[in-house]
């Protein structure tokens, strides 16, 4: 898998929820686009990995991140649900969790593979991204 892509994934999120902190009426207007931007690319990628005979673990991380922006997307664009506070557990936070914590292993597990700096750049990286989202819950609080 292409690191740019694991790092780049990583990188939007940051920056997403950053703003979700710092600059809320700019997610609002424009989270939808990290969806679009990660799932596009994401369902693209796994069809030429898939058609391109590439290892498994590419395609299905790729998959998995292209179906968690794809819920993602229908949850909180097309239907928006007030899922996450309080959370509804079982039809939304569940799966959609699941769904994102899966592709971000996905995504990092190979990452070990190919370059350890990768590896430890995204780790690090999704520690970032997940500080900044657990911040962004206790912001209005």
């Amino acid at each position: 898998m292409d690191a740019t892509c694991a790092l780049s994934l990583q990188a939007l999120l940051i920056g997403n929820f950053a703003a979700r902190i710092w600059k809320p009426i700019f997610e609002l207007q424009w989270g939808w686009l990290i969806y679009t931007i990660i799932g596009i690319p994401a369902v693209i990628l796994t069809i030429a990995f898939i058609v391109t005979k590439q290892p498994f673990m590419m395609s299905a991380a790729l998959l998995l991140t292209f179906i968690w922006a794809a819920f993602g997307f229908y949850i909180d664009i097309i239907h928006p649900v007030d899922w996450r506070g309080p959370p509804i557990v079982g039809f939304i936070f569940i799966p959609y969790v699941t769904l994102f914590i899966g592709s971000q292993l996905a995504l990092w597990i190979p990452l070990w593979y190919v370059k350890r700096v990768y590896w430890i750049a995204f780790g690090v990286m999704y520690a970032i991204h997940t500080l900044l989202n657990i911040l962004s819950h206790f912001k209005s609080a």
